[in-house]
């Protein structure tokens, strides 16, 4: 599908949202620096994906889409089979079953 600024705009402006009215409360604070050192990183990593997601334009979304154009997609649904739909998704490609033994094998 075409690139849409409209979407693109609102996606950008959600996560501008979430950045925004998501701070770390005290006690999770301990946590995110293990996490963070755990990760290779020194600081707190969110200024900085903040701001790469300010200066992130539509042009750069396609230039990464680009990187997977030709690449196969995998696709997993999760559910009841009869509620799926097997056949309408016999039409989309070559598809396997899992046993919910083979997904959760514990």
């Amino acid at each position: 599908p075409p690139l849409s600024k409209q979407r693109f705009a609102q996606a950008v402006k959600a996560l501008e949202e979430y950045y925004r009215t998501s701070p770390l409360d005290f006690r999770s604070v301990p946590y995110a620096v293990l996490g963070w050192n755990l990760q290779g990183l020194d600081s707190d990593p969110r200024p900085g994906r903040f701001q790469r997601l300010l200066d992130y334009q539509l042009e750069d979304m396609g230039r990464f889409a680009e990187r997977f154009k030709n690449r196969p997609m995998s696709i997993y649904i999760l559910g009841h089979r009869d509620r799926v739909g097997i056949d309408g998704l016999k039409l989309l490609g070559a598809w396997e079953e899992k046993t919910l033994d083979q997904l959760f094998p514990y």
